[in-house]
């Protein structure tokens, strides 16, 4: 039985909900095989995951890291799963810093990166980390200097060879480029797994959209239209790309608009103020995709919500890159 108060509304969001589709169910089980491989045979495994800003890498991250806790001991803390976010623009200092800062070190930003170097090696062995999660990968290359870059991957190439634990890396599809810089580090990370959108072409891939609309639905505090209806599943696969993030955004968007608006039920008319209000605010009347006489195209073009999906590996670095492959790289001047 809904309960639509404005106050139930208003405390609602679908992000308190983990959706386990299967791209989902699949991340988390390559995570854990690597983990449990190296902490039960002593060899540390690489695992890249890469998906497009939105498509619940962060929520596979957290959700993982849940499971193993830090766990308080009497002279130390136990730190299973290390989670550290990529500096945005990374040096070996910066990174070791952050490293540092995630084990909890109080005097993390002390000494130079030589010796904060092997302090980190020390909190590592002593904390008991079995697996690191390094997000936001493409940052190793997002300044444009190859010979920065260059030099934080050797020295994260020797940091696991050193401390032998696992390393899961994650970032945008461009990530896969950083490891082109280094040769040793690359072949430690042959697997990877695509965390990426929803598609809409082919029976299966509709079939998996209109499940997680379905699971959606039963979420809501509030009676809806059938969100995994056919045409209405379309019209949300166009509003969110297939990007998991942007369906709780406008979800919740939505949820929000009927708790102001004190509505007793959600329509397409208020999907379509949602997609204004939280996607693209100025979007034309006929690129919404829940107006009546929306044109119901990808919305990738240029100036488009979702252009980062075609931009993302066109800019000249990553061209030049993509123009390598996997001979030597050249440092860029």
């Amino acid at each position: 039985m809904h309960d639509n108060s404005t106050e139930t509304l208003l405390r609602f969001s679908i992000r308190h909900s983990i959706i386990e589709h299967t791209a989902y169910i699949m991340a988390m089980q390559k995570i854990e095989q690597i983990h449990q491989r190296s902490r039960l045979a002593k060899i540390a495994g690489g695992l890249l995951i890469t998906g497009h800003t939105g498509s619940g890498k962060s929520t596979v991250k957290a959700q993982y890291a849940e499971r193993y806790p830090r766990e308080e001991a009497i002279d130390r803390t136990i730190i299973r799963v290390l989670v550290v976010d990529t500096p945005s623009s990374p040096t070996v200092r910066s990174l070791v810093t952050a490293m540092l800062v995630a084990l909890g070190d109080p005097v993390s930003h002390r000494g130079t990166a030589e010796e904060k170097t092997e302090r980190l090696y020390k909190l590592i062995k002593g904390c008991g980390v079995e697996l690191f999660i390094i997000d936001e990968f493409q940052h190793f290359l997002d300044r444009g200097k190859l010979s920065e870059a260059c030099t934080v991957t050797d020295w994260l190439k020797n940091l696991i060879n050193r401390v032998n634990v696992s390393v899961i890396l994650m970032g945008l599809p461009r990530s896969n480029y950083v490891l082109e810089l280094n040769e040793q580090l690359r072949r430690r990370f042959t697997s990877s797994y695509s965390l990426d959108s929803f598609a809409f072409s082919h029976m299966d891939d509709i079939q998996q959209f209109r499940a997680v609309l379905n699971a959606v639905q039963q979420q809501l505090p509030i009676p809806s239209h059938m969100l995994s209806e056919y045409e209405m599943a379309k019209r949300f696969h166009i509003a969110t790309h297939g990007l998991i993030d942007y369906l709780a955004k406008l979800i919740d968007g939505a949820i929000q608009i009927a708790a102001l608006r004190h509505l007793k039920a959600l329509d397409q008319r208020t999907f379509s103020e949602a997609f204004v209000e939280t996607v693209w605010r100025d979007c034309p009347s006929e690129l919404n995709p829940f107006n009546v006489d929306a044109l119901l195209k990808p919305l990738t073009g240029r100036g488009e919500p979702f252009s980062f999906v075609s931009e993302e590996l066109n800019t000249a670095l990553f061209q030049k890159l993509k123009r390598i492959g996997r001979k030597k790289v050249e440092v860029l001047p």
